[in-house]
């Protein structure tokens, strides 16, 4: 059985999480309960292994996720999924794009990284025999 439901990608959240809702509609049985700290303090939340397909393809076939109150979405993707792949968000044009790739294919950066100063004691040395040398002098 499959059905459509809305999620919400939550940088915040260390751990998925399904409505009630999700829950009745599969029937899903409680693997145990763990202790989760949400926006009213801790609380016991019951887990459940369910399937999760997201667009273009990304299966996760068996995820550990908790059941909770959620608002304007009945599935929260948590940083449990997030962290297995690259996750990208642009605003070209004033217009918001997400995508979202597992596993991950590499690291990503829009800023050149500024030049270091050598670690060690070795490239110091290195590095000033190079501008002594450029320098015309020994």
């Amino acid at each position: 059985m499959t059905a459509e439901f809305t999620a919400l990608w939550d940088t915040g959240a260390t751990i998925s999480a399904v409505t009630r809702q999700v829950v009745e509609t599969f029937d899903l049985k409680s693997i145990g309960k763990i202790e989760v700290d949400g926006v009213h303090g801790p609380e016991l939340a019951d887990t459940y292994l369910i399937g999760l397909w997201l667009p273009h393809g990304v299966v996760f076939p068996e995820v550990r996720v908790i059941e909770g109150k959620l608002r304007g979405a009945e599935i929260i993707i948590g940083m449990d999924i997030i962290g297995t792949g690259d996750l990208v968000v642009t605003n070209f044009d004033g217009r918001t794009h997400f995508s979202f790739q597992s596993p991950s294919q590499g690291h990503m950066d829009f800023v050149e990284p500024e030049p270091t100063e050598p670690t060690n004691r070795q490239q110091r040395r290195q590095r000033e025999r190079q501008d002594r040398k450029r320098r015309g002098s020994r």
